[in-house]
């Protein structure tokens, strides 16, 4: 199974060609989403002067975007675009990453992989000391012998990515976003 993609694009545009490149996106969302496997596209105007443009291109899967970025379409719309930015950036965001989405921020882009792990991986031990025991439990009392130990394993990790995927890192990440993110507004 293969998941979805995400490139975060980050563009200072010169001062001036605002309109310009606002019609530049304009342009190239109508032509990306007719690529394959295009899911969508999120747009975050700069909230100062000379503050990025920030572009949020989504795939179904890593061929489709691989399309899209190989495609001679793009590679014209991308050189017409640096004529009126100064600095463009680009990242891939896929699988833990998506974890770490700050809602409300002007600018979304992932924090370094180094706060990433060290994030999931204790949150990850504290929910294995808590979830374990307690989905253990039901099992030793109403089916000790019954109930194999991958079975147990499976239902653990079941239960702690669910409460991972949508309650506990939403929640960690928003308690830890002045550390893990540096926004640009």
């Amino acid at each position: 199974m293969t998941e979805p993609v995400t490139v975060v694009v980050s563009r200072t545009v010169k001062a001036g060609r605002e309109p310009e490149y606002e019609q530049w996106i304009r342009d190239v969302t109508g032509v990306a989403l007719k690529f394959q496997g295009h899911l969508g596209m999120n747009v975050f105007t700069p909230t100062t002067p000379g503050g990025p443009y920030v572009l949020i291109y989504k795939f179904d899967t890593g061929d489709h975007l691989d399309a899209w970025l190989n495609s001679s379409v793009r590679a014209d719309f991308v050189r017409r675009a640096e004529e009126m930015c100064e600095e463009s950036k680009a990242q891939h965001v896929t699988g833990l990453e998506s974890w770490f989405t700050l809602p409300g921020a002007k600018t979304v882009l992932p924090p370094p992989r180094w706060k990433m792990a060290i994030v999931t991986g204790v949150t990850v031990w504290l929910m294995g000391l808590a979830i374990g025991p307690a989905v253990r439990w039901p099992f030793a009392q109403w089916a000790p012998d019954v109930v194999p130990a991958p079975v147990t394993a499976l239902v653990t990790t079941a239960v702690m990515v669910a409460l991972l995927t949508y309650v506990v890192m939403p929640r960690v990440t928003k308690a830890l976003r002045g550390w893990l993110f540096v926004e640009k507004r």
